[in-house]
């Protein structure tokens, strides 16, 4: 999934100031006209298949376990395996999250009038954003604490007691097997039985408590808390090898099965999220503000028909065609950040555009559509679904990703209240289709990882309305004779219905001032 514009930004891509107002898209030749924007967005919902759920919706869950964590399979299967319970599910705990997101752009433009109809313009955007989160994290249904063995998240007299633990048990069970080798119980069959069988199934047991406890690359992050079914069933299991032992006369093992009595607190959980020699090695869930540049723009227009406002002739047909190109300029967030937006797409996009303004008198409409062909890039991601919103550090790889393109239609009708001042809404569809991930070589595949988990979520649509005022002087706002006027923008819009992934049910409000200067050539008579 690629690193995009979302939510807030979002609404920035659905909407470019000059479609948000009917003067001029160019300028005459020997024009340069300055330009200065800025936009202030708001989320604290989207959009989930149609639905609408609160902002960074997937970071909250009742159960920190596999799900969430998948890199607690293994952990989950050592428990079940020695509880003896084939349907266990671990929990670490939950998780809440409330987010809010706020975006402000400033937007530097100019566009320079080569010709009567050939114009080249720059957009420099600069982007404040503001993600405001409060992660917390309950205890409540835990059934797992750390393992107090554990060489990052244990202790020292953790690890005394279970190294102790571990040594009882195994002395016992090669006192026994000496025993056994040299006869001891010959003389009792029922002794010699019960001896056998407790030194088999014991050995096996000291094993896979060895192994989850102590063993490096086995040993697990987290063990049953002492009061759970599952930590009860082992106790059950290792006491009843202690009685055992002690009828067979080897009492030396009397140590309890050393599990944790308590959950983990929020500063535990903290840490295990944040750890350098933990599994996430994550930056802190916390809010976050920056002030940072976003993808810059360089393109072009050409006017291929301009009937609009002719002497006498209020509105007509004036049809432009736009053509530009997105840098990858804006901040892309370091692969453990996940609270942080981009402020760009983070690959270089093609963009073109048809924009048509039709009217007469007071009343017209600017009807608009694009196509934006996003070009492929290779990064550093950590591959998860969209339902695992914390990766781990091993699922850190270098992907090739091909984001879908992009389509989008608009239509911005005007009602002209006072010469120079209009009404103006939008109506606006935008669809991006689904994203190609794969791994940039064999060598970075993750086993058992497919890099399509990346790819999950990425398309999907959205309906943007709005409206607001518009400015522009001489007539409805074009070029008269030999003046190009300032003209001015005030507009606010918001995503109403989506589709598909996540699309933040985002509000803007925009606004625009734009002055020409002559800078060459003599005014068209």
């Amino acid at each position: 999934m690629r690193q995009c514009i979302q939510g807030i930004a979002l609404a920035v891509l659905l909407t470019t100031p000059a479609a948000a107002q009917l003067p001029e898209i160019g300028v005459p030749r020997g024009i340069v006209r300055f330009g200065i924007g800025g936009d202030f967005a708001n989320t604290s919902n989207q959009f989930f298949q149609g639905a609408e759920e609160p902002y960074r919706a997937p970071f909250a869950t009742s159960v920190l376990g596999t799900a969430y964590y998948p890199g607690l399979d293994s952990n989950q299967a050592q428990i079940a395996s020695l509880s003896g319970m084939p349907g266990y599910a671990l929990s670490v705990g939950g998780a809440t999250m409330h987010a809010q997101a706020s975006v402000g752009t400033l937007g530097l433009a100019a566009t320079v009038g080569l010709t009567s109809k050939l114009s080249v313009f720059g957009v420099v955007p600069i982007v404040r954003q503001q993600v405001q989160v409060d992660y917390r994290f309950d205890s409540t249904g835990a059934n797992t604490g750390f393992n107090p063995a554990d060489p990052v998240f244990g202790s020292a007299a953790g690890a005394d007691s279970v190294n102790l633990f571990l040594a009882e048990y195994k002395a016992a069970l090669d006192t026994l097997d000496l025993r056994l080798q040299t006869g001891f119980y010959s003389g009792n069959p029922s002794d010699s039985a019960l001896a056998v069988a407790t030194l088999v199934t014991g050995t096996a047991y000291w094993a896979g408590l060895n192994s989850l406890f102590v063993v490096p690359g086995a040993a697990a992050d987290f063990v049953p808390l002492a009061g759970s079914a599952a930590g009860q069933a082992m106790a059950a299991v290792v006491t009843g090898t202690q009685a055992n032992l002690a009828a067979l006369g080897v009492p030396s093992f009397t140590q309890p099965l050393p599990l944790p009595a308590d959950a983990l607190t929020p500063s535990e959980y903290n840490s295990y999220l944040s750890s350098p020699g933990g599994p996430i090695v994550a930056a802190p869930i916390v809010s976050a503000t920056s002030f940072l540049l976003g993808d810059i723009e360089v393109g072009a227009s050409y006017t291929l028909i301009d009937r609009w406002n002719r002497a006498g002739h209020p509105g007509g047909l004036r049809v432009v065609a736009q053509g530009l190109v997105r840098l990858p300029t804006g901040y892309q967030p370091l692969s453990n950040n996940f609270v942080s937006r981009p402020t760009g797409g983070g690959q270089t996009d093609l963009q073109i555009s048809m924009v048509a303004d039709i009217g007469g008198g007071k009343v017209g409409a600017r009807f608009s559509g694009s196509y934006n062909d996003q070009l492929s890039l290779t990064s550093e991601r950590r591959v998860t679904l969209p339902s695992q919103p914390i990766p781990w550090a091993n699922r850190l790889a270098t992907v090739t990703t091909d984001p879908g393109n992009e389509f989008s239609l608009s239509a911005l009708p005007y009602f002209q209240m006072a010469p120079g001042f209009a009404i103006v809404g939008l109506v606006r569809y935008w669809s991006r289709g689904a994203d190609a991930v794969a791994y940039a070589s064999a060598d970075d595949a993750i086993p058992g990882v497919s890099a399509g988990e990346l790819a999950t979520g990425t398309q999907r649509s959205a309906m943007v309305v709005g409206g607001g005022l518009s400015y522009a002087p001489s007539g409805v706002g074009t070029r008269v004779g030999t003046r190009v006027p300032v003209d001015a923008f005030w507009i606010y819009e918001a995503v109403v219905s989506a589709s598909g992934g996540v699309i933040p049910k985002a509000g803007t409000m925009r606004m625009g001032l734009r002055w020409p200067f002559r800078f060459w050539g003599a005014p068209a008579e």
